[in-house]
């Protein structure tokens, strides 16, 4: 039988402490009450997020982990850990498909 190993992101791994990568300096953030508008000059686009994107946001600086984020976000929202960290992959995951911050490899 002939199967294909699924590709695991290396912030995916719970079990390491990893380093979400920087945000990109040029992209414009207009913040509204409980949002924002993240605004990409290199191609235009637009894209609106919430305030729970906004915290992670804040967490993109080249030094804090996967971990650390989830934990701001668990006391930031009152939730616990496992449901702050899956909120954290995913929106890593829609940052760098977006090209927000770029993660190495």
């Amino acid at each position: 039988m002939n199967t294909v190993a699924k590709k695991i992101p290396l912030w995916a791994v719970r079990e390491t402490e990893i380093v979400i990568p920087p945000k990109r300096t040029d992209i414009e953030v207009d913040r509204l009450e409980d949002e924002a508008v993240f605004c990409d000059p290199k191609n235009g686009n637009t894209y609106h997020f919430n305030e729970t994107s906004l915290v992670v946001w804040g967490c993109c600086d080249g030094k804090t982990t996967m971990q650390g984020a989830a934990r701001r976000l668990a006391v930031h929202f009152d939730v616990d850990f496992d449901t702050a960290l899956d909120d954290v992959e995913e929106l890593i995951e829609l940052f760098v498909a977006f090209k927000l911050i770029v993660a190495a490899g």
